[in-house]
Parts: C-alpha cells; sequence; structure tokens
C-alpha cells in the first residue's frame, strides 16, 4: 500500500502535525482571508437590499463612506478573531483526532516498476 502511493505520487508522503499556536496563526489566516473574500457580499447586504424592503431606511449619502470603510476595515478583522476562536475551541478535539503518532525508523520506499 505505501509502495503504491509511492508510485503514485511520486514524492514522499508525510504527516502534519499542527501546535496549538500554528493552527491558530493558520486558521486566523483563513479567517482573514474569508473576511475579505465577504467584503462585496456585505456591501451589497448594506447597501442594496434596503432599497428592496418595504419600510426599511437606506444609508444617507453623508454617512456612507464611512460605513464602507467600516466594513473594509471590520470584515478581515472579524474573520480573523472568528477563526482564532474556532481554533482555540477545536484545539482539543483536534489533538484527540490526531493523537495517533508513529516512532521509531522510516524508509522510503523505491518504485520497483522497471
Amino acid at each position: 500500500m505505501a509502495n503504491k502511493l509511492t508510485v503514485l505520487g511520486q514524492s514522499n508522503i508525510c504527516r502534519l502535525r499542527l501546535r496549538f499556536k500554528s493552527l491558530v496563526k493558520l486558521l486566523s489566516l483563513v479567517g482573514f482571508c474569508a473576511g475579505v473574500g465577504t467584503i462585496p457580499i456585505y456591501l451589497i447586504l448594506v447597501l442594496v437590499i434596503p432599497r428592496f424592503i418595504e419600510n426599511a431606511q437606506p444609508i444617507p449619502p453623508s454617512d456612507l463612506p464611512l460605513f464602507i470603510l467600516f466594513i473594509l476595515i471590520a470584515a478581515p478583522v472579524l474573520g480573523l478573531l472568528n477563526f482564532a476562536l474556532y481554533a482555540i475551541f477545536a484545539f482539543p478535539l483536534y489533538r484527540l483526532l490526531t493523537n495517533r503518532t508513529y516512532t521509531g525508523d522510516f524508509e522510503l520506499l523505491k518504485n520497483n516498476d522497471t
């Protein structure tokens, strides 16, 4: 089985297990990117949707630049904080699921198809 995996991938197969700080950093980066990706959705919700809802008050034009600036700053920051919080709460489950560790000597298998 390991030989077939090595042959199929033509590269070494390794397993990665993140520590707490690394997991929080990785998920914070993912959250920041998700926050940046949701900026257009927030802008559509704030600017366009109130025009189609009955009795909804659209944002006054004088406050519009402030709302847009708030969305541009808050969306990535809140995404970062949200995913960092997910990482903090999910780390015990992550440790439980990745608890299997292997010790010993490892040998790279060679392709014997020739």
